[in-house]
């Protein structure tokens, strides 16, 4: 199928501006979000999925370089072709194994774990003392609360990080989401 040259080539302008910050994320995908080309929507759905850089869940600049930014500069470069651009066989996105998956799993179960071993501690103290325990009580259900949150945001990872391994190729005949 032949696509519009020139709207790759603005699509690709609008990532470069985007990129360079002259353009907000609402604006370029008002832009581009309706598009029907597999190359544009490639490249949306690498904006969407822009990996976190650096922090303690974020990736190191070195694997963000590598596994972000010069394929989606390879991609971008692909949309200013016009209609020879080829479309990528797989999304931009760091690569999700699956080591980090049942890490991210492991995460989300010893956290549930200790949670409910805080809140069991908290309740079972609770239920046998005969005067409340207010520090003791207030630093395990600290602990539970955080380990709870924990929990939770570690299940959310390991869903979404299903979601990026699951959807790492592209199907050049369908849509991308």
């Amino acid at each position: 199928m032949i696509y519009d040259a020139e709207a790759r080539r603005d699509a690709g302008s609008l990532a470069r501006r985007y990129f360079a910050g002259t353009l907000t994320l609402d604006v370029f995908l008002e832009a581009l979000v309706e598009s029907r080309d597999p190359l544009i929507q490639a490249l949306v759905d690498a904006v969407l999925h822009e990996p976190q850089r650096g922090g303690l869940l974020g990736l190191s600049d070195r694997r963000w370089r590598a596994e972000y930014w010069l394929p989606l500069q390879r991609l971008v470069a692909e949309l200013e072709k016009g209609a020879e651009g080829t479309v990528p066989e797989e999304r931009i996105y760091p690569r999700i194994t699956v080591r980090i998956l049942l890490g991210w799993a492991l995460l989300a179960l010893f956290a549930g774990l200790a949670a409910a071993e805080h809140f069991v501690h908290l309740w079972t103290s609770l239920q046998e003392a005969q005067s409340f325990p207010l520090w003791p009580a207030l630093g395990r259900s600290l602990a539970a609360s955080v380990l709870s949150m924990a929990a939770l945001a570690g299940w959310k990872g390991w869903v979404y990080r299903l979601y990026l391994y699951r959807t790492r190729k592209i199907s050049v005949g369908g849509p991308l989401s």
